[in-house]
């Protein structure tokens, strides 16, 4: 698994990759987005799946996802955290358990 995502074994170029990346949004009709939003985009994707499939593990998702992005765990979840909404769940019913 050490093949990048764009270009097998070796890296595109930057060039290269927004020239076929906006080829590709532009044959779909749609507007091309930055390589910044794509990374959003795609960890957006996966917490959703993630959440699909039943797992409430934020943690073992901000780990593997920290390694992946190449970010600590802490900018992971500053940034991603909102998306989880079992967890603002969770706090809710926590506050309400208050009265």
């Amino acid at each position: 698994m050490d093949d990048y995502v764009f270009g097998g074994k070796h890296p595109l170029s930057t060039t290269t990759l927004t020239n076929r990346k906006n080829r590709y949004f532009n044959k779909c009709g749609i507007k091309p987005i930055t390589i910044h939003q794509f990374r959003h985009s795609h960890v957006s994707l996966l917490i959703n799946e993630y959440i699909k499939t039943g797992q409430t593990d934020t943690t073992k998702f901000f780990l593997m996802m920290s390694n992946r992005m190449g970010h600590t765990i802490q900018v992971m979840q500053e940034t991603y955290m909102h998306l989880f909404p079992e967890v603002q769940n969770e706090i809710v019913s926590l506050l309400n358990g208050l009265a």
